[in-house]
């Protein structure tokens, strides 16, 4: 990154000066617009079959039961490799077709499992460019070579997993009673989705919406707020609850960075992903205060509602995943 890109990303980052940031409210008129969204991909996007269903329900549950902080508070070894194939999961994510990651992940994770494997000179990645550079240590160059595993061959996400691995292998090695989690809270021990994120940018583990996808899924109190989620809230009128952080005027081209306001309002930039994820929260709050009525409409309700409001409102927005029960794309 120049000095200029780091200078960018702390003006995009801040929120114009003199403006305090705002707290969205949902109210009952946004509520109902999600409560049918929630039954558009119960019983629309499913075909309403009790097999699509089932496999449906079955991924929210497993998602949302999964994403609960005291999990991963445990000092036991099997605890630490789950994370770390979250990290690894994570860092696959960013940037490719979840098909494609998904395909490959039991391959990669047989060969990336073992964090302290990876302190081995063999696995030194070193790239020319953004190709892989010869003098790269064995294993690495190997990797690359055999064909006989679903692999993603991006050399750049090989130094991020290695990089990471010997950060792990160190931290737990020093710290042999630390808790899983608690490599993502050092060093300011706090579980403010913001403080964490500052935490896994200074241990090489950056990208903001990648660091969101990553405490998303173990339970912290956010979203990943992708294009999917970003376009669909802003095309329900939602965002227009930011009015001191947010152009009245933003357009779905805006957030690609088309738009007339350039790369200003990208939906990677700090100044639309903290308002989509306080958006978020106030949702997950409703629906807190509304348990009973999502009961109803669709017979049952997860154990993480803002894991839950993210998994359906993504639903409804992209291509549709068979695998989850989900046959039909409507957003």
């Amino acid at each position: 990154m120049t000095l200029d890109d780091f200078r960018q990303s702390l003006t995009a980052a801040e929120p114009p000066v003199g403006v305090t940031p705002q707290e969205p409210v949902v109210d009952d008129r946004m509520f109902d617009e999600f409560r049918e969204i929630r039954r558009k991909v119960w019983f629309e996007a499913t075909l309403g079959l009790p097999a699509n269903q089932r496999n449906l329900r079955e991924m929210v549950i497993e998602l949302t039961d999964k994403a609960s902080l005291t999990l991963w508070r445990s000092i036991e070894l099997k605890v630490r490799v789950e994370l770390w194939e979250q990290f690894i999961a994570k860092i696959f994510y960013a940037g490719f077709e979840a098909a494609t990651v998904n395909a490959a992940l039991p391959d990669i994770f047989h060969t990336f499992r073992d964090y302290k494997v990876l302190c081995s000179p063999d696995w030194d990645v070193r790239l020319n460019g953004r190709r892989l550079a010869q003098d790269s240590g064995r294993l690495v160059r190997s990797y690359f070579e055999d064909d006989s595993q679903k692999k993603i061959l991006h050399p750049m996400k090989i130094r991020k997993i290695v990089k990471t691995g010997r950060l792990f292998s160190e931290y737990f090695g020093n710290s042999p009673e630390a808790t899983a989690l608690s490599i993502l809270l050092q060093p300011k021990e706090s579980d403010d989705v913001w403080v964490v994120s500052q935490n896994l940018t200074q241990i090489g583990f950056s990208g903001e919406l990648t660091q969101l996808h990553l405490m998303m899924d173990l339970g912290f109190d956010c979203i990943k707020p992708d294009i999917v989620m970003s376009r669909l809230v802003l095309a329900k009128g939602w965002l227009a609850h930011f009015p001191n952080q947010l152009p009245a005027d933003l357009q779905e081209a805006d957030l690609r960075g088309k738009g007339k306001y350039k790369n200003r309002f990208h939906y990677t930039n700090h100044v639309v992903i903290e308002p989509v994820v306080n958006l978020a929260r106030a949702f997950a709050a409703k629906m807190r205060q509304q348990r009973e009525t999502l009961e109803r409409d669709i017979g049952w309700v997860s154990s993480n509602l803002i894991r839950e409001f993210d998994i359906f409102m993504v639903s409804y927005g992209q291509r549709p995943d068979p695998s989850a029960g989900i046959v039909i794309q409507l957003g």
